[in-house]
């Protein structure tokens, strides 16, 4: 039952940075649609960023720390 509980707390930040990665990919693709290089490099980099967070809970998740002994 424990271990059920900590995979539901990992869905939450695995869900919170998938809200990220789809906002900045439309938002990249807007940044490219009008040619606007600031917003271009800003929604890459955070897309960057939320991809690298969930590859760090990912590796976390399959380490298996998740379980309490």
């Amino acid at each position: 039952m424990q271990t059920l509980k900590n995979k539901r707390n990992l869905l939450v930040p695995v869900g919170f940075f998938s809200i990220f990665i789809i906002e900045g990919i439309i938002k990249l693709y807007k940044g490219i649609v009008e040619h606007d290089a600031l917003h271009i490099v800003m929604s890459a980099i955070g897309t960057m960023v939320s991809l690298f967070g969930i590859i760090m809970i990912a590796s976390y998740f399959r380490k298996g720390k998740h379980f309490i002994n």
